[in-house]
C-alpha cells in the first residue's frame, strides 16, 4: 500500500531484533503499520514463540490512549 507521496503504509519489522539475532528470514519478521511498529520495537507489544500478538501492562495504563491496540491481543 503506497501513499499519494510514495511512501509504504507497511513496514517490514524483525521479532527478533536484526542487532541480535543478524536473521532476515521471513519467520522473523512482520508486517506492522507505522505505529505497531514503533509501538512494538518500543516493547509495547511483543509476540510469542507460537506469533500471538503480546501487550505489554503499561500499554493499557494512563496516560496512554492506546485505542486499537489493545484489540490486537
Amino acid at each position: 500500500m503506497l501513499t499519494v507521496d510514495g511512501h509504504t503504509a507497511v513496514d517490514a519489522a524483525h521479532i527478533v531484533p536484526w542487532s541480535v539475532s543478524h536473521n532476515d528470514d521471513p519467520c522473523n519478521g512482520m508486517a506492522l503499520c507505522r505505529l505497531c511498529h514503533w509501538t512494538f520495537d518500543e516493547g509495547l507489544l511483543g509476540v510469542s514463540p507460537r506469533y500471538a500478538v503480546l501487550l505489554g501492562r503499561q500499554l493499557a495504563q494512563s496516560p496512554n490512549v492506546a485505542g486499537h491496540l489493545l484489540t490486537l491481543e
